[in-house]
Formats: structure tokens, sequence, C-alpha cells
């Protein structure tokens, strides 16, 4: 049997606005490691504050969260707390990190931008977000 591989990246852009929080949808549906999330700040206003939330877009599953996004744009590399199940929930030891790869399963990347009065952008633009996965596992 032959796996075939997803597409390797997605990309949404965010509207900018100090009304209303602001959301977008990758184009393509991503199964894989999350390998970088690149974001960038494409407004002529500030940034202060703004913050940006990746999501998977059917369990809206935080995957990211970025705060003052950078006008230059910035690559992350996102990487989430291994925990052991059961039922308590304990953060697993392992002798090199206790960091792991972030999965996601047929899922498209979801941006959200915020708007509240504290952390709402300022100036007209927008917020570009970029997922690349790697899809062998």
């Amino acid at each position: 049997m032959t796996i075939m591989p997803f597409d390797r990246e997605t990309e949404a852009t965010v509207a900018v606005s100090s009304v209303a929080a602001t959301t977008a949808y990758g184009s393509e549906y991503m199964t894989g490691f999350v390998d970088s999330i690149y974001v960038a700040f494409n407004a002529t206003g500030s940034s202060t504050d703004t913050i940006v939330k990746i999501t998977s877009s059917s369990t809206a599953n935080l995957l990211f969260t970025v705060v003052n996004p950078s006008t230059a744009g910035l690559f992350y590399r996102p990487r989430a707390v291994a925990v052991l199940g059961g039922s308590t929930i304990a953060i697993a030891t392992h002798g090199t990190s206790t960091l792991v790869p972030i999965s996601v399963f047929k899922e498209r990347m979801m941006v959200h931008v915020s708007a509240s009065t504290d952390n709402a952008p300022t100036g007209t633009g927008s917020v570009t977000a970029r997922m690349r996965v790697n899809p062998l596992y």
C-alpha cells in the first residue's frame, strides 16, 4: 500500500480590524507534524499587544500563539509538552526533552486575530500566516 503525501504548506491572510475579531482558513487540508509556522504583520499601524492564534479548523485545538507579530515576519517551530493520559494528566519525562512535535490529521489551519480594546491591532492591512508540515511519520 502506498500512502500519498498531502500538501506540505498552507497559507491564510487575515484582514486587520480593531472593531471585530477576524478569522481566516488555510486552503489545504494537512496531515503530518507541524514543521514551522510563519507569521507576518503586514499593516501600516502597530502590532503592539496583537494576539494571533493558530488553531486546527475542525477541533479548534490551539497549535501556536504569537503576541506582537513582527512586520518583517518570523518563522516559529511550535512544540507541545508531552503528557501521560489516563485518569490523571502528568507531564511525561524524557531524558532529552519533554517537548514533542505537534501533529495534525486532515485539518486546515485556522488563523484568529484578536480585536479587544486591550489587544486590538491598529492601522490597515493584514496578518499572513503560513504553516508547513512534515508528512512523513
